[in-house]
C-alpha cells in the first residue's frame, strides 16, 4: 500500500512540474525511470510473495482435505462399531422375542386345534354325515379338551376328518342306521344318503335328529314331483338319476308333505272361496257360450260379405235386406238401416255387462272374505294370544286364500270381457260400414237413373 501512496506522489510531481521548461526534464527522464525501475522489482517482490503465499495455501488445503478424510474414516469406523452394536443388540432382542412367539405360536396353534375340533364337532353333528362315520368323529375327541397338547397324529386325524366331509358332501350313499317311525318303534334299515342335505329310502323321505342320531321317517310325504323324483330313483337304472335336494336336511320336505292339495285350498277358503270359486264357473259359462255365438255370427257375417247377392239370415243379410226394398224412399231406408242396426246390437252385446259385473264382484268377495279371515285372526288372538301360531293359521290362511281366489277369478274375467267386448264392436263396426255403403250405392243409382 506504501509502494502504491509513493508512485502516486511521483505522478503528482509530474504533473505539477509539467510546466517547466525543456532544458530541465533530462534529470526528471532520469528520475522517471528510475521510479519506474523500482515499481517493476516492487511487482516483481509482490508477485514472487503472492506465489509463495498461494503455494502455502494449497499446501495447507491439501493437508486439511486429508486431516478431514482420516476424520471421516474414524467417523465410518466409529459408525460401523456402533452399527454392530446396535445390530447385535437387536439381533438378541429379536431372538428374544422370536421364542417367546414360538411359544405363544405353539399354545396358539393348541388353541386353534381346539377351536377348529369344537367347531367341526358341532357342525358334524348336526350333518347326517356323521351319522354313518361314528369312529372318525370320535377320533377327533382328545383334541376337544382344554389345554390339551395335540400330537401328529391328532393333527392327521383333525385333517382326515375335514377331508372326509368335504368328500361325502358330494356323494351319494346308502348305509345301515337307525330308522324311526312314525309309530315311535326304532329299527336298523338302509338309509340313502344325498350329501348331507336329504335322507330317503324306498318307504319314503326320511329327516334327521341330530340328537339321537337317527333318522325318522316322516309321517306324512310329499306329493307331485318330489315323490316321482323318489320313485324314479329306486326305478331307473340310467346313471343320471333325478333327486330332490333339501338344504335344510328334512324341514323343507316336512312342510311341503303338508302343502295343502287344491280340495284342502277350498276348504280353508271357506264359503266365500267356494262362493268366488262358483262367481268364477258362472263366468267361464258365459264367456264360452257368449264366444261360440260371436264366433258363429261373425263367420255368417264374413260368408255374406263375401257373397252379396244372396242374403241369409244373419245381422249382415238383415240389414243388406233393407236396401232391396226399391219401393222405399232413401230417408227411410237410412231410418230402417239405423232401426236395424240397433236392433242387432243388444244381441251382440247380450251377456258382456254380465261379465264385467261378476269380474267386479269376484275382487270384492276376496276382500270381504280378507275381512273375515282378519276378524277370526283378532278374535282368536284376543281369546289365545299370539303365542302359538297354528291358532293364527286358520284366520290368516283364509284372509290370504280369498283374496288369492278373487284375483285369480277377476284378471281372467277381465281380460275376457275386454276381448268380448272388442269382438262385438268390430261386428258393429262391420254392420255400420255396410250399411253406409249400401246407402251410398241406392244414391248413386238414383241418380244415374234421374
Amino acid at each position: 500500500m506504501k509502494k502504491i501512496i509513493n508512485t502516486a506522489l511521483v505522478m503528482a510531481y509530474f504533473c505539477s512540474v509539467s510546466s517547466i521548461s525543456a532544458a530541465n526534464l533530462q534529470p526528471l527522464d532520469d528520475l522517471l525511470l528510475k521510479v519506474q525501475q523500482g515499481y517493476k522489482q516492487e511487482v516483481s517482490l509482490n508477485q514472487a510473495r503472492i506465489a509463495e503465499f498461494i503455494q502455502r495455501h494449497d499446501q495447507q488445503k491439501i493437508a486439511l482435505d486429508t486431516a478431514n478424510h482420516e476424520l471421516d474414516m474414524a467417523q465410518q469406523e466409529s459408525n460401523l462399531s456402533q452399527q454392530k452394536i446396535t445390530v447385535n443388540s437387536e439381533r438378541i432382542t429379536k431372538l428374544k422375542k422370536r421364542l417367546d412367539k414360538e411359544k405363544s405360536d405353539l399354545n396358539q396353534l393348541f388353541k386353534a386345534l381346539n377351536s377348529a375340533a369344537t367347531e367341526l364337532n358341532q357342525q358334524t353333528k348336526k350333518s347326517m354325515i356323521s351319522a354313518q362315520f361314528t369312529q372318525e368323529q370320535q377320533s377327533i375327541s382328545p383334541l376337544l379338551a382344554e389345554n390339551y397338547q395335540s400330537s401328529n397324529s391328532d393333527i392327521n386325524n383333525l385333517w382326515s376328518y375335514y377331508l372326509l366331509h368335504m368328500v361325502e358332501t358330494g356323494k351319494v350313499s346308502t348305509f345301515t342306521t337307525k330308522l324311526v317311525y312314525p309309530n315311535g318303534t326304532i329299527e336298523q334299515e338302509k338309509v340313502t344318503r344325498l350329501g348331507p342335505f336329504t335322507a330317503f329310502n324306498k318307504q319314503g323321505y326320511t329327516r334327521y335328529l341330530a340328537d339321537s342320531n337317527a333318522f325318522m321317517l316322516l309321517p306324512k310325504q310329499p306329493q307331485g314331483t318330489v315323490k316321482d323324483n323318489l320313485a324314479n330313483f329306486y326305478e331307473q337304472t340310467t346313471n343320471v338319476k333325478i333327486l330332490t335336494i333339501d338344504p335344510s336336511q328334512g324341514p323343507l320336505i316336512a312342510i311341503a308333505a303338508d302343502k295343502p292339495g287344491n280340495l284342502q285350498r277350498i276348504q280353508q277358503a271357506g264359503i266365500i272361496g267356494a262362493l268366488i270359486l262358483v262367481v268364477g264357473l258362472i263366468a267361464l259359462i258365459i264367456a264360452l257360450h257368449r264366444g261360440i255365438v260371436l264366433f258363429k255370427i261373425n263367420r255368417e257375417i264374413q260368408r255374406q260379405r263375401n257373397n252379396l247377392t244372396y242374403i241369409g239370415d244373419n245381422p249382415l243379410g238383415r240389414v243388406l235386406a233393407i236396401g232391396t226394398q226399391e219401393q222405399l224412399s232413401a230417408d227411410q231406408k237410412t231410418r230402417l238401416l239405423d232401426e236395424a242396426i240397433l236392433a242387432e246390437i243388444p244381441t251382440l252385446r247380450k251377456g258382456l255387462s254380465t261379465l264385467a259385473v261378476l269380474a267386479g264382484v269376484a275382487p270384492l268377495l276376496g276382500l270381504l272374505g280378507t275381512v273375515a279371515g282378519m276378524i277370526e285372526t283378532f278374535q282368536a288372538i284376543t281369546e289365545f294370544g299370539n303365542a302359538n301360531p297354528k291358532i293364527l293359521s286358520s284366520g290368516i290362511s283364509q284372509a290370504l286364500l280369498t283374496t288369492e281366489f278373487g284375483l285369480a277369478v277377476a284378471v281372467p274375467l277381465a281380460l275376457t270381457h275386454s276381448f268380448l267386448a272388442n269382438k262385438c264392436t268390430s261386428l258393429i263396426h262391420i254392420l255400420e260400414h255396410q250399411g253406409a255403403g249400401l246407402l251410398t250405392l241406392n244414391e248413386l243409382g238414383t241418380r244415374d237413373a234421374a
